[in-house]
């Protein structure tokens, strides 16, 4: 049974592997693929249960498209409210793509220590 910081952590990872397809794949990313990116992070060998794998991708589909729809609506506000070029406020996006990368390590780290822990 997860507990809802398990989720919590569970979503910063997601989140932080969207934020690396996001830079990886560049401007032509879609949550379709993003979630499929997701999905080859989490199993590369292709173990999932159909549903579970369904269910995963769906989950991972939703959260890159609140992370894609953040994305676009700082990036405008930012360059809107301060005057920065586009080329600042990529900078500024992978700046935080590279926060959000380190807090990910240090949550799956974490898991992954609690997961060990418990068995």
């Amino acid at each position: 049974m997860t507990t809802e910081n398990d989720e919590k952590e569970m979503s910063s990872v997601v989140r932080a592997l969207i934020w690396d397809g996001i830079c990886s794949i560049g401007d032509s990313a879609t949550p379709d693929s993003m979630a499929d990116y997701v999905i080859r992070k989490f199993d590369p060998e292709g173990k999932l249960s159909p549903l579970m794998a369904h269910a995963a991708w769906n989950g991972a589909r939703k959260l890159a498209v609140e992370e894609m729809a953040w994305q676009e609506s700082e990036a405008g506000t930012a360059e809107a409210r301060n005057g920065l070029s586009a080329r600042a406020a990529r900078l500024s996006l992978e700046t935080a793509v590279l926060r959000a990368r380190m807090e990910a390590q240090l949550a799956t780290d974490q898991f992954s220590g609690d997961a060990n822990s418990k068995m």
